[in-house]
């Protein structure tokens, strides 16, 4: 039988290999100011990074124990923190798009209990690590001067494919980062198309000759108290310069004027721009349909097809948003539960209620709405318009209008009884 050899023999972080502390910084191709100066003046880019900040806030859900005294405790600690906690995980949860995110926790003894006051972001610009082993020991956090905090007191998250060990990650608008600047010079050559072709060429017929130049005032122009006059040609050359000061072209009797029409390209531009967005789109691993027009599509089940898109979101942000909320269990709500409460089995969790998420919400509408349509369900049932006004945020029914609406359901089942009933033939009519 072979024998079992206690521990690992592999490191962890291949880049911390050394037995002696070593600093490693983030070695991207382009700094995280890049990346965010390119994406704030794009407005696809920009939608991308909000829905994936505040998909990964909606999914931390709420913490549970089993003790409800150490819940209650817990949750108000949570709710008591310096800056929200689901605005921390929002600016965590830029680990996706900026490589990896890192958050300083300060603990503080108050009433003679250990709590959690703040979960502060750091800078990604001014972060790199120190370890040893395959381990992270230290982030080195630069503030003026170097700061060594220790690793656990860190919520460290980052975006890795599945064969990388890099604790910076693998930022998504790397990816992103040149349809967004290939879009930005497509949109620079249309403005310039637009301005260019949108009036046409124009196309001059002239008579062969001298003309006089006119002033702004349309008074001839003179040099040395005589008359300038150019070749008919020039004069229109100059008069095209100037058209946007003087507002008025003037051409001889017999001179005409036409405006050749020429395919501006808009498109090919509009093809090109679809394109790039649905590529900024992949990069971020947004479905398309969640920043599409829900009018344009009504033959789509739209409702259902964005749920479901909104699964495949999600699978892409679980992973960041489970890893925070087992480091805040494991190095935050560990210690202190050990600490005030001697509890040392039993840690918690954090729970999310789907009920209360708006995504199933709307599956849930989309499933009534299609039951109402096959007449699986009558839309005059209370019980159904009571579900759809919660969805909907209407207010409930009174009993009075619950009353109203069963007389009226009533009402219209016995007159569908009349119609279908056989008439007599050889009955008058008035």
């Amino acid at each position: 039988m072979t024998k079992l050899l206690p521990g690992k023999i592999a490191n962890s972080i291949s880049r911390l290999q050394n037995t002696t502390l070593t600093e490693i910084s983030n070695i991207s191709v382009h700094p995280i100011e890049e990346y965010k100066r390119y994406i704030y003046k794009d407005n696809i880019s920009t939608q991308c990074v909000n829905i994936l900040s505040l998909r990964a806030a909606e999914l931390l859900g709420k913490y549970k124990h089993s003790n409800p005294k150490i819940q209650d405790f817990i949750r108000d600690m949570l709710a008591d923190l310096s800056t929200p906690l689901d605005k921390t995980v929002a600016q965590l949860a830029g680990c996706l798009p900026y490589g990896f995110s890192v958050a300083e926790m300060e603990f503080v003894n108050y009433k003679r209990r250990l709590i959690l006051k703040s979960v502060d972001v750091l800078k990604r610009d001014s972060c790199s690590f120190r370890g040893r082993l395959g381990r992270i020991e230290e982030v080195i956090y630069m503030d003026n001067n170097k700061k060594y905090i220790p690793y656990w007191k860190c919520i460290h998250v980052f975006n890795s494919y599945a064969d990388e060990d890099d604790p910076f990650g693998k930022p998504l608008a790397a990816i992103a980062l040149p349809f967004i600047k290939s879009k930005m010079v497509t949109l620079q050559d249309l403005l310039v198309g637009i301005g260019t072709y949108s009036t046409g060429i124009p196309v001059f017929k002239l008579n062969p000759g001298k003309v006089k130049l006119y002033d702004e005032s349309g008074y001839p122009r003179t040099k040395n108290g005589r008359e300038i006059t150019v070749d008919t040609g020039q004069a229109v050359v100059e008069q095209m310069q100037n058209l946007a000061v003087n507002k008025f072209l003037l051409l001889g009797k017999d001179d005409e004027l036409q405006n050749f029409q020429v395919n501006d390209g808009s498109q090919l531009f509009q093809t090109a721009l679809q394109y790039y967005d649905s590529a900024i789109l992949m990069s971020f691993g947004i479905p398309r349909l969640l920043l599409e027009n829900p009018a344009a599509m009504p033959d789509r089940g739209v409702a259902t097809a964005i749920t479901k898109q909104t699964n495949i979101l999600d699978s892409n942000i679980s992973t960041v948003v489970e890893t925070i909320q087992r480091q805040l269990i494991h190095k935050a709500i560990k210690p202190i539960l050990i600490e005030n409460f001697q509890e040392e089995k039993d840690f918690g969790n954090f729970d999310v209620d789907r009920k209360a998420d708006p995504q199933v919400e709307i599956q849930v509408f989309a499933n009534m709405m299609t039951a109402i349509s096959m007449g699986v369900l009558n839309p005059q049932d209370g019980r159904v318009a009571t579900r759809i006004n919660q969805i909907l945020g209407l207010p409930s029914l009174t009993q009075e209008e619950k009353d109203k609406a069963i007389k009226e359901q009533l009402r219209i089942q016995q007159m569908q009884m009349e119609a279908q009933q056989p008439q007599d033939p050889n009955a008058e009519y008035p």
